[in-house]
């Protein structure tokens, strides 16, 4: 189901409690063949971000498995049509970037043990996808810098 953004509820420490079971490389899998479905995918002015914030537990995917994300994932970017990024704690971020394969600039890390560290992971996050607005705005279609200063548009 496609929703306008502006009109999904903010997310809230309240509204936002990261407990129970994990099904990430499912949703992954999920907004891949969502996206794949759409029509024109390949057209000269789509890109497509997906984009993911994750307490770095999966526990329970059936449909999809990591080494087949790791795949998918590299041949999507180069497209240059797929952008993907991932926010997730330190801890299981590094394991997860060996196992999908997503471009290291367009990943980056939080500190999962402190409100502090969630709640400024939700600004990183929203940062990060503006800033992918912003150069989609400007018919760039694909980044390997969502979380990294460095330049790498194309």
């Amino acid at each position: 189901k496609q929703v306008r953004p502006s009109k999904l509820d903010p997310l809230t420490t309240e509204t936002y409690v990261p407990s129970g079971s994990t099904a990430l490389h499912d949703a992954i899998g999920a907004a891949i063949e969502q996206a794949l479905s759409l029509k024109n995918i390949y057209g000269k002015d789509t890109g497509v971000l997906i984009s993911v914030l994750t307490d770095g537990e999966e526990n329970v995917s059936r449909h999809i498995s990591a080494s087949a994300l790791g795949e998918v994932i590299p041949m999507l970017e180069e497209t240059e049509v797929f952008t993907f990024g991932i926010l997730g704690p330190k801890k299981s971020l590094n394991e997860m970037a060996q196992v999908l394969k997503v471009k290291s600039g367009n990943m980056s890390d939080y500190d999962f043990s402190s409100v502090q560290g969630r709640t400024e992971s939700i600004t990183k996050f929203s940062g990060a996808t503006a800033s992918y607005a912003s150069l989609r705005s400007m018919n760039l279609k694909s980044t390997e810098s969502l979380y990294d200063e460095g330049s790498s548009i194309k």
